[in-house]
């Protein structure tokens, strides 16, 4: 998938709150995430699961 990178959930998650997104709600074990130009996306947070290329993109 080129140079994007597997990462675990709360590496994706400390990546978006530096980019200025905060946490706005959680509805099972996806995080929703909005920043203040209204941009929003949700992080999927299950424990020993990696977040594939093909997600991230």
């Amino acid at each position: 998938m080129g140079n994007i990178p597997v990462l675990k959930p709360t590496e994706v998650i400390t990546i978006l709150t530096k980019l200025g997104f905060i946490e706005i709600r959680q509805r099972g074990s996806h995080k929703q995430f909005r920043d203040a130009s209204g941009r929003c996306t949700t992080v999927p947070f299950h424990q020993g699961r990696d977040i594939s290329p093909i997600l991230l993109r």
